[in-house]
């Protein structure tokens, strides 16, 4: 996969943007998750989102993503992710979804 200029610099432009949206010092923000396509279906994306759940709740942290894919919500749904808003920058719709705090077991 390979990133031009111009992506970069629309990621950065909606990096400082989201900042408006998401004030909350106490939130871990997944940018970016991939599972590579040989390797689906083996469960490796639910763990590595496990581990993201289990740091969150030991900080006793939100968590939130942006998706640009529509039929991503389905999924990240099943994993306790609600849809809370949907931008549109630079012709591209951000999904924005967002896993609330859960309290730390000990």
């Amino acid at each position: 996969m390979t990133c031009g200029m111009t992506t970069v610099t629309q990621s950065a432009k909606h990096d400082k943007n989201r900042k408006n949206t998401f004030t909350d010092s106490n939130q871990y923000i997944l940018e970016f998750i991939a599972v590579n396509q040989t390797l689906r279906g083996k469960g490796i994306g639910k763990q590595l989102f496990s581990n993201l759940d289990d740091l969150a709740s030991s900080k006793n942290a939100s968590i939130w993503l942006e998706t640009t894919k529509k039929h991503n919500i389905k999924i990240f749904n099943k994993m306790g992710y609600h849809l809370i808003d949907t931008k549109n920058e630079s012709s591209v719709d951000y999904y924005i979804m967002t896993k609330e705090k859960t309290l730390n077991k000990v």
